[in-house]
């Protein structure tokens, strides 16, 4: 494929990019020019490159104990990408090794939670109740493997559940906690207490959390197909605690906490419904592409990006000076949702998903991916691929499409709606400027 520049003196060149500079910031009428941005740095010719975007699934996210101590739970609607229901299911680990006496008998128990204090990570209507699940986990939860988004957790007896206004600013502070904070309060039958628990005493089960875990698997929290939100929990804290009040037959009384530390873990996993969404996985058209693109955090649907022309510019004799993707926000797609604060690209190799080659070179800043907002309250994103498009051109890397998606370590159910490359407004593009060696 021959690339055909039009030759135009330094000084018309120059006259010309004034022109374009001046009278908008982004424009196609400086493609085949020589360009310099806004720090006077001359990045080479610009070229549109054409490149292929659809929506797909990305179902396999790492979801267990995330850094934030952040766990989801409940469920809401999206008019734009269907249903969510979330669910966390965490380790239980004893306080100390307790003393329940002869006969304990449980007069009450009482989950506590706090809410984060992270808008973040609350999503839907925080004012409708809600309504509470907690069951103990069948199936063994292993501290040392790793757990996915989309895994589904058996549960077996149910041991509380509450109607509850979620009330998530609202702080409360009881007489065994140490800060006042908005909290999640739910009754825990005493039977969990009596026939779970109190037995364990001289099993061993209480020398340590490992012990413990092995006797116990844990508890899972979920909501029902009526839950209008999803609301961040923070799990482990010091005043995350399962406590039972007891009596026995010696005429005492006292309790026993059962806590969620970082002795243990938890794991927070999703189930999309995209019957309700307005775009289909299963019709995209991964060859022309799409006018608008679906991106979602937490193992939802992500951007794929094909750029098919690129072994076309192997012969063409140039080098590659900058390559860039942006990525426009479709206008009024984020009222009243936020939108990721950031996006990372990875390269969909069959060897398995990875990072492209520049967040090793250059790093994370260097690549972008941040959402920026121009003067007129438009929303884009933009990565800068530079080594990576020079490995696809040097045969280093095998040619894959890119997934678009939301940083995959954060617990975070923002999304975003991008124009595709068939938009007929501001549409997805990959820039190249390069320099001619002959």
């Amino acid at each position: 494929m021959k690339h055909t520049l039009s030759k135009i003196s330094t000084k018309a060149i120059v006259s010309m990019a004034l022109v374009v500079f001046v009278a908008c910031d982004r424009s196609d009428g400086d493609l085949g020019l020589p360009y310099v941005d806004d720090d006077r740095v001359n990045y080479g010719v610009l070229e549109s490159t054409p490149i292929v975007m659809y929506s797909t699934s990305y179902d396999s996210v790492r979801s267990n104990s995330p850094e934030t101590g952040v766990g989801m739970f409940g469920g809401y609607n999206d008019p734009v990408f269907g249903r969510t229901d979330a669910v966390v299911v965490s380790h239980l680990v004893p306080s100390g090794v307790p003393s329940f006496g002869s006969n304990p008998v449980c007069d009450s128990a009482f989950l506590f939670i706090p809410y984060t204090l992270q808008e973040s990570a609350w999503y839907g209507d925080t004012t409708a109740q809600m309504q509470v699940f907690v069951n103990t986990l069948r199936d063994f939860m292993d501290p040392d493997s790793n757990y996915y988004s989309n895994r589904v957790f058996a549960t077996d007896q149910e041991i509380g559940n509450l109607l509850m206004d979620v009330r998530p600013r609202k702080k409360v502070l009881y007489e065994h906690t140490t800060v006042a904070r908005p909290f999640m309060k739910v009754p825990i039958n005493q039977s969990f207490a009596n026939d779970v628990i109190f037995p364990l005493e001289g099993t061993g089960a209480f020398e340590s959390a490992e012990s413990f875990i092995n006797q116990f698997y844990g508890i899972s929290l979920s909501s029902d197909a009526n839950a209008e939100a999803i609301i961040g929990l923070l799990m482990p804290s010091t005043d995350t605690k399962l406590r039972m009040y007891f009596r026995n037959d010696d005429g005492d009384t006292s309790f026993y906490d059962l806590r969620i530390t970082s002795s243990g873990e938890f794991v927070n996993t999703f189930q999309r419904d995209y019957s309700t969404a307005i775009f289909d996985l299963e019709t995209q058209d991964s060859i022309n592409g799409e006018d608008a693109v679906y991106i979602q955090g937490l193992g939802g649907v992500c951007a794929a990006l094909d750029i098919p022309n690129i072994r076309e510019y192997q012969d063409s004799g140039w080098l590659m000076n900058r390559a860039e993707i942006e990525l426009p926000v479709q206008e009024g797609s984020a009222n009243g949702y936020r939108l990721p604060n950031r996006l990372q690209i990875v390269r969909d190799d069959t060897a398995g998903r990875r990072i492209i080659h520049d967040y090793f070179t250059e790093g994370p800043s260097a690549v972008g991916g941040g959402l920026t907002t121009g003067e007129l309250r438009d929303h884009t994103y933009r990565f800068v691929i530079t080594r990576q498009m020079q490995r696809y051109l040097e045969n280093k890397d095998t040619t894959v499409r890119f997934l678009i998606l939301p940083e995959i370590a954060v617990p975070d159910q923002t999304r975003a709606v991008i124009n595709g490359n068939l938009s007929t407004l501001e549409r997805a593009q990959l820039k190249l400027y390069y320099t001619r060696t002959q």
